[in-house]
């Protein structure tokens, strides 16, 4: 998290500086974060609250529900399957789902539209670059990022999508790639994750 941080401000310290522009604090990124995101898969040891569970110490809650863009990507019939999950108790991708869990999931949705619109950084649970349009992977129920994307997109706007991982790299953003908009820039550190059989050789 300290590294990402560090990356975009510097981003936003060069563009300033390139357009010879006097650094303002109050253009300097935001943290948006909701104490929500620590009641959904509570007890995982693999994407699980311990991830974010110093940010209440230091973040205000921000809130923006973004449920009324889930179809932008996901069918209603995927978004209707996720939510009647949650209601249930079900468990989908690795994750035991809770009514707290849909919760969780329509706050990061909205913080991560929110912050693209106002160049904030969104630290939001459950993640999603793992979901596909109908099918739930990898502790991701919707694709935030490219919900987000996809609202600029018809907005008629270009997206510049910086991807730092430290991991192998799944199937990410196949719902925007095709569109000449989209720029997406990957960087990759290359390490094993805790929970991985297979650690990175090259």
């Amino acid at each position: 998290m300290k590294l990402k941080q560090i990356l975009l401000n510097l981003f936003i310290i060069c563009r300033n500086m390139y357009f010879y522009k006097k650094i303002d604090p109050d253009t300097l990124m935001r943290v948006l974060f909701n104490n929500k995101f620590l009641s959904h898969n509570i007890s995982s040891d693999a994407e699980g609250a311990y991830r974010i569970k110093a940010f209440p110490a230091h973040f205000e809650n921000e809130d923006y529900n973004g449920e009324e863009y889930i179809t932008l990507v996901h069918s209603q019939r995927y978004k209707d399957i996720i939510k009647q999950a949650c209601t249930q108790g079900d468990s989908i991708a690795e994750v035991q789902l809770t009514p707290d869990s849909y919760n969780a999931a329509t706050s990061a949705i909205g913080l991560t539209i929110l912050a693209s619109v106002q160049g904030d950084f969104a630290v939001v649970r459950p993640p999603g670059h793992h979901s596909g349009r109908e099918r739930a992977a990898g502790f991701c129920l919707f694709n935030n990022i490219a919900i987000a994307t996809q609202k600029l997109v018809n907005e008629g706007k270009r997206v510049f999508i910086f991807d730092f991982v430290s991991r192998f790299i799944v199937h990410c953003l196949i719902f925007v790639f095709a569109h000449l908009s989209v720029v997406k820039c990957k960087l990759t550190r290359c390490i094993s994750w805790n929970n991985s059989d297979n650690p990175c050789t090259n």
